[in-house]
Order: C-alpha cells, then sequence, then structure tokens
C-alpha cells in the first residue's frame, strides 16, 4: 500500500528509544508539533487494564478482542520520530492531554529487528510489557476498528493513511509460528494464514459470525489488492450467516439444558426461530410462511454487529446478507435440531443434508442462488 504515500527516506537506520531501527521506505507525514514532514511516530493512550488481553479468551478471540473499546489506545497525535524520546518522557499526549503510554515507530516491518522492536512496543501498551505473539492479532483488531469508526482516521487524514499503511505491513511481514489458530500446520505470515482458511469447512464451521467477519475485513483492507472480489468475501459471509443458524440454536437448547436460558423467546430460540419464518394463529398454529425480514430473531445483538460492520465494510446494506435461502435453514433447524447433545459441527453437518438447496445456502461457492419462489415453494409444501 505505499503507493499512497508520495514521499519517503531511504534511510538505513534511525535511533529510536536506545536502538536502531531501520526506516528504509516508511512513509512521510507532517507531524502535529514541528509541522515539518518526515518520518513520524503515533501516540499511543495508556491501559488502564491489560488483563482481558492476555486471559485465554483473548487468546482465541484476538481480533475481536482488539475491537473492544478498551483496547482503543490509538491517537490522532502524529509526532517526528526524531522527537519521539522526549514525548514518551513527558508522558502525556501533547494533543489531548491523555495519558501517553508510547510512540510507537511507523517503520517497515520487512526486517525481523524492526518486528521485533515493534513488537517489543506494542507489548508495553496492550500487555504491560508481557512478550505475547497474540499482540499482533489484537493490535491489527485495534487498528481495524479505528480505521473504521473515527473520522480522524479516514482515508484522507494523516493518520487513517498511516494505520491503513502499517496494517498491511503488519499482515505481509508478521509470522504465525505453526500451531497457532490460524496456522496450525506451518508458519504463515498473518495474510497466508488467513488466506488459508478463507473459505474452508473450517471456517465456516467452526468460526463464528463475529471472528469471520473480522477475517473478512483484514482481508478486504490490508489484504493483496485484487487478490479477493468483494462478491466472493459476500457468499463466504452469507455461508457463515446459514451454518450459524444450527450452531446458535443448539447453543440455545444447551442453555436451556443447563438452566441458563429460562426463556423461549430470546434469538435463536425455537420460538424466535419460528415467527422469522412463519405467521402463527393465537393457537399456536402455522397458518402463513415467509423469507426472513431481518436479523433480530436469529441472532443476538453481538453477531448483529458484526454483520452490520461487515455490511459497512462492502459499502452495502446489511439486508443484502439476508437471502431466500436462509428461510430453508431456519426451517430444517427448527425440524432436524431437537437435541442439545449433538456437537455444533454436527447440526450443521446435520442440517446441510436436509436438502440440497439448505446446503448449497452453507457453500460458500453457492450461497445466495436459492430464489424466493424456490424458497417459499418448499416451506409451503413442508419438505424439510
Amino acid at each position: 500500500m505505499s503507493e499512497r504515500f508520495t514521499h519517503f527516506y531511504i534511510q538505513k537506520k534511525f535511533y529510536f528509544h536506545g536502538s536502531f531501527v531501520n526506516f528504509t521506505i516508511a512513509p512521510h507525514e507532517e507531524d502535529l508539533i514541528m509541522q515539518e514532514s518526515g518520518h513520524v511516530a503515533l501516540c499511543l493512550r495508556r491501559m488502564e487494564n491489560v488483563e482481558m488481553n492476555t486471559n485465554n479468551d483473548a487468546l482465541v478471540r484476538s481480533f475481536q478482542v482488539g475491537q473492544e473499546n478498551h483496547n482503543a489506545v490509538f491517537e490522532p497525535t502524529i509526532v517526528s520520530s526524531s522527537i519521539a524520546d522526549r514525548i514518551d518522557k513527558l508522558e502525556t499526549s501533547p494533543l489531548t492531554r491523555n495519558d501517553l503510554s508510547i510512540c510507537l515507530p511507523i517503520i517497515s516491518l520487512q526486517s525481523e529487528f524492526n518486528r521485533n522492536a515493534v513488537k517489543e512496543r506494542l507489548c508495553l501498551v496492550f500487555m504491560n510489557g508481557l512478550s505475547m505473539s497474540h499482540v499482533w492479532l489484537i493490535a491489527l483488531g485495534c487498528i481495524l476498528k479505528t480505521l473504521e469508526t473515527e473520522q480522524w482516521a479516514g482515508p484522507d487524514e494523516p493518520t487513517g493513511r498511516i494505520l491503513q499503511w502499517f496494517g498491511c505491513q503488519i499482515m505481509k511481514y508478521v509470522v504465525l509460528g505453526a500451531g497457532s489458530r490460524f496456522s496450525p500446520d506451518l508458519p504463515r505470515t498473518i495474510n497466508q494464514a488467513l488466506l488459508s482458511v478463507y473459505q474452508t469447512e473450517r471456517m465456516i464451521v467452526n468460526y463464528s459470525i463475529p471472528e469471520v467477519s473480522c477475517i473478512l475485513r483484514l482481508l478486504q483492507r490490508f489484504g493483496d489488492p485484487g487478490t479477493i472480489s468483494d462478491e466472493s468475501l459476500r457468499r463466504s459471509m452469507l455461508a457463515t450467516i446459514a451454518a450459524s443458524v444450527p450452531k446458535r440454536h443448539r447453543r440455545w437448547l444447551l442453555n436451556i439444558a443447563e438452566k441458563k436460558a429460562v426463556q423461549d423467546i430470546e434469538p435463536s430460540s425455537r420460538t424466535a426461530l419460528t415467527s422469522a419464518i412463519y405467521e402463527i394463529d393465537s393457537n399456536g398454529v402455522r397458518v402463513a410462511c415467509h423469507l426472513v425480514k431481518d436479523f433480530e430473531s436469529i441472532f443476538t445483538p453481538v453477531y448483529i454487529d458484526a454483520i452490520e460492520s461487515f455490511a459497512q465494510a462492502l459499502n452495502i446494506h446489511s439486508k443484502k446478507l439476508i437471502t431466500p435461502g436462509l428461510a430453508l435453514v431456519v426451517a430444517a433447524t427448527l425440524e432436524h435440531i431437537i437435541n442439545h447433545q449433538v456437537k455444533s459441527s454436527a447440526a450443521v453437518k446435520m442440517v446441510r443434508k436436509v436438502n440440497l438447496l439448505v446446503g448449497a445456502e452453507m457453500d460458500p461457492m453457492t450461497a445466495g442462488r436459492t430464489t424466493d419462489e424456490e424458497s417459499l415453494t418448499i416451506l409451503r409444501q413442508g419438505q424439510l
């Protein structure tokens, strides 16, 4: 993404926080204090509590955790790398006056030395100095959320351009070791690791909608340009949404069995799913059927927010992700997922086998192709 910048230094090394880091091909921006164009650093706020970044949940849900409010550490404050040491010592942002954790050098991550220097700085912010490799994933989630939500990080703003470039650097050069969640078999860069799970059975069946939303948005924003089309991303999300219906209903059945849920009106409950596709009379009899109109009866607000974030990234309305075939998936789930003891992956496979059109809705190659007429005909005939 370096073509976004018009000026570069070809400079071998620069002294930064006691180390010589390589600023070759690092972008130029104008700092807010000296008002001169050159190599820069970004100010990051101090976090009050890092425990939510170092527990087991953060290891599994690193991208999502990075997007949570407690990790909103980036500021619009850009300072020259030549004075970053002095800003650090002040421990206060020169622009917002917030408590400052560090100044992060905006440098290429192509060299291992630079990656280690930046990782050390990121661990100071997100991990209170603990060296943990998933800090890169948390930082990526934080950068993604900042670019998507902050006006001062828009595509035409200096901070936005810097974060966009830096996110691409992390995706392109940071390597996940073998055994990691996204690359269990061999070491891969983050970009390669996400591409290796993209559109796979593992992603569609085993990952949640919030996690898949993050993966797809990261590939769309920071991945190699031209590698994946928006339509391909959309179909991947459609398949994930469809596969999540039996998984979430199975989870609701489990919560009922364990008395963690006591009402049959929650999203993914039997009553809620029934109301998503059927009209019910006062005696509880199904009198008519219709296609799914919204996600409220099917998914919790957390899942809906993830779907909305994905839709915004593709610049489409979230209703474009509600397909006629989704009604068939809901109907098949109601008919066949009645036991909480079945595993989530088995629940998906059970529903997928019910009907060719239902199975097609859970396939990223064919999701969304079922027509209104096909879906309504099957619902009216009760063929599931």
